[in-house]
């Protein structure tokens, strides 16, 4: 759901980004912009990278097409690796181009949140189009908005699925323990105590490609 869900957003985020920088006396009267599209291009992430960015180029390439526009429209594509160290010097690099007029970051949370602060402090408008943690939007940048809903939203429709719809009435959440992981975690908890649940049980451990063999001898509610 998250997949198709980035995809149908990528040409509303380029729209809108076009929208802010239209509105820029800085490139008001530029032949040329750039939007910088930042995401994990290489990496355990990088199919949903790649995914986003041919997204992102065929939206930009629509848009030069339409002759709606008094310039052309480039993308600056960037890699953050599904690292937060890694997104933030590709932070650095899109504002430090004076081209560049707004970008669009992020699958992983981890980047997103790394990234913020930078794209605040140069006052450089960035639309989040694949990160859910609701920590990105809470510190209220002016600079920073976001097309893909929270792990907050995207817990209630499954949680009243599982719960309401077919019954079930214990849970085991399994999770890492990473900040994805401890959120998901706190928003289906709390998500399980508002729609009744009979018990729940939570097991956490640090990332593993094997975390589902370990936990599910373990699993007694």
């Amino acid at each position: 759901m998250r997949r198709v869900s980035t995809t149908l957003t990528i040409c509303a985020i380029v729209l809108s980004l076009m929208l802010i920088f239209s509105a820029s006396g800085n490139v008001a009267f530029a032949k040329t912009v750039k939007i910088a599209f930042i995401g994990p291009l290489t990496g355990p992430n990088a199919a949903q990278g790649n995914g986003a960015k041919n997204s992102f180029d065929l939206a930009i390439k629509q848009a030069n097409k339409s002759g709606n526009f008094p310039y052309k429209i480039e993308m600056m594509t960037l890699d953050d690796a599904s690292d937060p160290a890694v997104a933030v010097s590709a932070a650095l690099k899109a504002v430090s181009d004076k081209d560049v007029a707004a970008a669009s970051g992020h699958w992983n949370s981890s980047c997103a949140l790394a990234t913020i602060h930078t794209f605040h402090s140069f006052k450089m408008p960035m639309v989040v189009w694949g990160a859910i943690s609701p920590k990105i939007t809470e510190y209220n940048y002016p600079e920073i908005s976001r097309s893909c809903p929270t792990l907050v939203q995207e817990n209630v429709p499954f949680a009243k699925w599982v719960i309401t719809k077919l019954g079930n009435k214990k849970f085991c959440i399994i999770s890492d323990t990473t900040d994805y992981g401890e959120q998901n975690t706190k928003a289906f908890s709390a998500l399980c105590k508002k729609y009744g649940p009979k018990s729940s049980r939570w097991m956490q451990y640090p990332q593993a490609p094997l975390i589902s063999d370990l936990s599910l001898p373990r699993l007694r509610v």
